[in-house]
């Protein structure tokens, strides 16, 4: 989750919004989270893309409240960041080439009282801040697993679509884009917020199931929690550990039920799943399976062609309905 995007989640929707602008493709080298800036002249986008990348991207300086990484949290982020990269492409992303070093470890008690407040408000265990260009994980446990999971999750964000919008007073950028979600022009709101999130996790998940098996430091923590299921009474159609993946991805009950993930993602991925599943019953022409729509969903997160996707929601739930979305998943679907 952006670490400075809690304050702006409770916000009410104006009327009118969100307008979808449909983005142009995506360039073929990402040289920043950043790939577009709203409102100015090509030449002017690519004055404020080289310096994001050269002040902000390339130069990573000491957050607020950072400690060194420990040999562990190193060892399991360059495993991480060696196995993304694949993972994006597949789901249709353009991978950034990441380093340790856009990941700061942060003490919690070392932060100021107003960020200790943004995190708690959101419950978030980390955050991306594209302004920065810096992944910041709080050091508030001692579990392998659950700071793999966080780093996964942040460093997801940081390779979907980002686009920013450029204020002549200051000089300075600001989010406007970020894979499925929308701030407001008046930086006001957040739309599809809930949305993006639950893809982030969604795609998260994914990726622990498919890669931690093979990072050593997290093997044996993952091996753990599957062995831990055994017992606990699941839905009858479970029957294998394989069963129980599968719940941990759709679902995420396994990750509420343990703590294993920063938060609980549960309402937020039943609503996605049963959304998912009614946009594949009444447009079966085009998607022949529930994972079919979630990778256009994905398509969407990681190019910002969003457009395709307003448009099905809108035609699968009727006028309105992506507007409805964008105020927040749970509330609508």
């Amino acid at each position: 989750m952006p670490a400075e995007r809690a304050n702006l989640n409770n916000k009410n929707m104006s009327e009118g919004e969100p307008k979808i602008e449909e983005q142009e493709p995506e360039k073929p080298e990402r040289t920043s989270g950043i790939m577009r800036v709203a409102g100015v002249s090509a030449e002017e986008e690519r004055i404020i893309l080289e310096r994001t990348k050269k002040e902000y991207f390339d130069k990573q300086t000491p957050v607020e409240g950072e400690r060194e990484k420990s040999p562990e949290e190193s060892e399991i982020i360059n495993d991480i960041l060696a196995k993304l990269p694949e993972f994006i492409k597949e789901y249709g992303g353009t991978p950034l080439q990441l380093k340790p070093e856009h990941i700061h470890v942060v003490n919690p008690e070392k932060l100021s009282y107003m960020q200790r407040r943004s995190y708690k408000k959101s419950g978030a265990r980390g955050g991306y801040t594209p302004e920065k260009q810096t992944v910041e994980i709080l050091a508030v446990t001692q579990s392998k697993l659950i700071f793999g999971i966080c780093v996964a999750h942040e460093l997801i964000h940081f390779n979907s679509f980002q686009s920013a919008q450029y204020s002549p007073e200051g000089d300075r950028i600001t989010e406007r884009v970020f894979g499925v979600s929308e701030v407001s022009k008046d930086e006001e709101h957040i739309y599809f917020d809930d949305f993006n999130e639950t893809i982030t996790e969604e795609l998260a998940a994914r990726f622990e199931r498919e890669h931690f098996k093979s990072i050593p430091l997290l093997h044996k923590a993952l091996k753990r929690k599957e062995e831990m299921a055994v017992g606990v009474k699941w839905p009858e159609e479970v029957s294998s550990v394989e069963d129980i993946m599968d719940i941990i991805v759709k679902k995420g009950w396994f990750r509420t039920q343990y703590g294993v993930a920063r938060r609980g993602f549960l309402e937020e991925s039943a609503k996605l799943w049963e959304m998912i599943k009614e946009i594949q019953q009444k447009n079966s022409e085009k998607f022949k399976t529930d994972e079919d729509v979630f990778r256009f969903f994905t398509k969407a997160y990681f190019t910002g062609k969003r457009l395709g996707m307003a448009r099905l929601i809108e035609n699968t739930f009727g006028k309105g309905s992506f507007r409805e979305l964008g105020k927040g998943i749970i509330s609508n679907y």
